[in-house]
């Protein structure tokens, strides 16, 4: 589960990233306006979806394609 589960939020930071660091760039906003505007609002939804994904990919069958 614990990987699984680090996998998924691992894989979900760049793009977050990318999207802080585009905010940033096209408002004209500072680093830590940007985070705020843009991080972590989603962090709260990112969380539930890679707990959801990490529960699933453990209770999914072994045989199961």
């Amino acid at each position: 589960f614990i990987l699984n589960w680090a996998g998924a939020f691992i894989a979900s930071l760049p793009p977050l990233f990318l999207g802080t660091l585009w905010l940033k760039q096209s408002l004209g906003l500072s680093f830590e306006q940007a985070v705020f505007m843009g991080f972590l609002p989603f962090m709260v939804g990112d969380l539930v979806k890679t707990t959801i994904a990490a529960v699933a990919l453990t209770l999914k069958p072994k045989n199961f394609s």
